[in-house]
């Protein structure tokens, strides 16, 4: 099976695809804005990755594994950045330029430097919630799509990831705060690299990554401490009965 990319089709499907899921969460958000208090944010990434190159039909690679390191700017939508809740959905748009490592080896076939469009999905739960904070964690489900030209190759692969979360959000303001995120994300991939030789393969690649974003929320979006029980004769002492 040809798993090979043709570039400007894809590309344009993976743009596409990415930048409507973001607006229609964005205008969700923005309509039911009552009942999601949400966070709106612009941040910046770092990912380490080493990449296993599997040969789909047994063949020798010349390059079986390499590192990368990759610099970008995320636009991120979060549903609960302070408010006092159990769960968060936090959906990112990123791009980023990806450089390329290859052990021992100083001449490259291609450029050392890539561009990625990246998706993230993270399902956030809280651990704890205090008014200056909110730390979570929680599973992020990503899509990513590489890419790179120049007059000596192509390089294109497609990878879809899961990373362990764990985040804190922390409240500068009344309607400000500050995200760290930091994660281990383990992901498979189809590429197509035809200064390698590689057309329609697949392969492994995992590594660690760290998100600071700076969120601006919405006046719902805000943390609210649990309701003190009125007084009553009747109520048992430090049981908190609801009204």
């Amino acid at each position: 099976m040809n798993c090979g990319f043709q570039k400007g089709s894809l590309v344009h499907t993976i743009m596409r695809i990415s930048f409507s899921a973001f607006v229609a969460a964005l205008l969700i958000a923005t309509t039911h804005s009552t009942a999601w208090a949400t966070g709106y944010g612009l941040g910046l990434s770092y990912h380490e990755d080493k990449t296993e190159i599997t040969e789909s039909n047994g063949s020798s690679v010349d390059r079986p594994s390499y590192g990368t390191s990759s610099i970008g700017v995320n636009l991120v939508l979060d549903t609960a950045v302070a408010k006092r809740r159990l769960f968060n959905y936090r959906l990112s748009l990123g791009y980023e330029r990806q450089t390329f490592d290859y052990p021992n080896d100083e001449e490259l076939q291609y450029g050392e430097v890539a561009q990625r469009i990246t998706v993230g999905n993270t399902f956030g739960f809280a651990v704890a919630q205090t008014v200056r904070l909110r730390a979570w964690l929680g599973p992020r489900l990503a899509l990513g799509y590489a890419f790179d030209s120049n007059k000596s190759a192509d390089y294109y692969n497609l990878n879809l990831g899961l990373a362990p979360v764990i985040g804190v959000n922390i409240h500068l303001g009344p309607l400000i705060s500050l995200g760290l995120e930091l994660g281990y994300d383990y992901s498979l991939y189809v590429t197509s690299e035809p200064g390698l030789g590689l057309t329609g393969k697949s392969g492994t690649r995992q590594g660690p990554f760290l998100n600071a974003v700076l969120f601006f929320r919405t006046s719902e979006d805000r943390w609210q401490a649990p309701e003190k029980p009125a007084d009553s004769h009747v109520q048992t002492p430090g049981i908190f009965v609801p009204q």
